[in-house]
């Protein structure tokens, strides 16, 4: 008895017990929903196929592939593209020293950057929109990749190269890349 006293006490549990055998008593039955008599469907009459006489050796065709995706347009950039819209980072000290893709060390302390499609040895006008500046760079690595150019990113400048852009504190900038001077591909 003791234990029924201080469940009533709860007015939460107590008003849900309640709800919960009231709305059992009730005596109410759901309705019986009618079932829809199935309609028989007259099949279309069939009319025979010509006759054709058959290959000797049929030629197997080959299964056609889906077209392959094509990346959005602002941040592909192919050769022949003269400007190109998008965003910059710079790459972090420790790529310094490192063999870049083109062979030659990259230098954190020189003019250079990196592009995902234009040749090595192109020389491009990188320019912050933000506050104008712009600064000459040489294209001797590969990038940016992963989700800085899922965002947009078009080039990965030197260290160099982003304090002559002041983009040192914003890490990544708006900026417009022209090319100036394209390398033959190798």
């Amino acid at each position: 008895m003791a234990t029924l006293v201080r469940f009533l006490r709860r007015p939460l549990l107590t008003g849900l017990v309640v709800a919960l055998a009231s709305s059992a008593c009730t005596g109410r039955h759901p309705r019986p929903v009618p079932v829809p008599v199935p309609v028989p469907v007259e099949a279309p009459p069939t009319v025979p196929e010509p006759a054709t006489p058959p290959t000797p050796n049929p030629t197997p065709t080959p299964t056609p592939r889906p077209p392959s995706p094509v990346p959005p347009p602002a941040r592909t950039a192919a050769a022949g593209v003269s400007e190109q819209d998008g965003y910059a980072t710079y790459l972090a000290h420790s790529f310094h020293g490192r063999t870049s893709a083109s062979g030659v060390p990259f230098d954190e302390r020189k003019l250079v950057a990196a592009h995902r499609t234009l040749p090595f040895g192109s020389v491009v006008r990188v320019t912050n929109v933000s506050n104008g500046r712009a600064v000459t760079v040489r294209i001797v690595d590969r990038g940016p990749y992963g989700q800085n150019y899922r965002e947009g990113t078009i080039i990965d400048l030197s260290r160099a190269a982003a304090n002559r852009l002041r983009m040192i504190r914003d890490g990544q900038i708006p900026v417009r890349v022209k090319v100036l001077r394209l390398a033959e591909a190798k």
